[in-house]
């Protein structure tokens, strides 16, 4: 095989790995779209906070979809665009620059596209856990401020009924002594005791 052979397989090999490259961009976005790409360790928006829960991962994976696919689609073009040089047998001077050019820039819009998608899925992760823990500490402060006023109100009505209870026990005792005073004739109201004092024993 001559150098120029070799040197047109290596340029479409490496068109290819672009292009796979933007292929799996998309088949991640598609997942991530449709809910199906979880957790895990090799795909997606991977930092400490996305990893942490669900709730951070999901909406880490949605927000940046728009620019994951300009990613994909950008590897793509270039791909083919690497690919096609070779495969066209230019000059060996005009072919070796045309390459250089569509594979740096194909590879600095995909890593552009892919921090940029990063930041987003970040801020977006950030969001819905700050969002879920305002509702938790919202939640919590609801069930403490009604079950402090539930537990007042039930105070409120145990002095309430506590202090009628106490006034018709002594308005029994009161009327329990004059009916006592009545049947033991003129004298023996003398024998009533006051309200709150009771007499000392002999």
């Amino acid at each position: 095989m001559s150098d120029a052979g070799a040197i047109a397989i290596g340029y479409a090999i490496t068109g290819l790995v672009l292009v796979g490259a933007g292929v799996l961009f998309l088949w991640m976005a598609r997942r991530s779209e449709a809910g199906r790409l979880q957790r895990n360790q090799l795909a997606g928006v991977r930092t400490a906070l996305t990893l942490a829960s669900d709730e951070a991962w999901y909406p880490a994976q949605w927000d940046p979809l728009p620019r994951i696919r300009l990613a994909g689609w950008g590897a793509i073009g270039g791909g083919c665009v690497a690919a096609l040089v070779g495969v066209a047998g230019l000059g060996a001077e005009a072919s070796a620059g045309l390459f250089l050019f569509t594979v740096l820039a194909s590879a600095a819009w995909l890593l552009s596209w892919t921090i940029a998608a990063g930041v987003t899925g970040e801020r977006a992760a950030r969001a819905a856990v700050d969002a879920l823990d305002e509702e938790r500490v919202a939640e919590t402060d609801h069930i403490f401020v009604g079950g402090t006023s539930r537990m007042a109100g039930a105070f409120d009505a145990v002095d309430a009924n506590g202090l009628v209870a106490i006034a018709h026990r002594e308005e029994d005792r009161i009327f329990g002594e004059l009916g006592e005073a009545e049947q033991g004739g003129p004298g023996a109201i003398d024998d009533i005791e006051p309200v709150g004092r009771r007499r000392p024993e002999q």
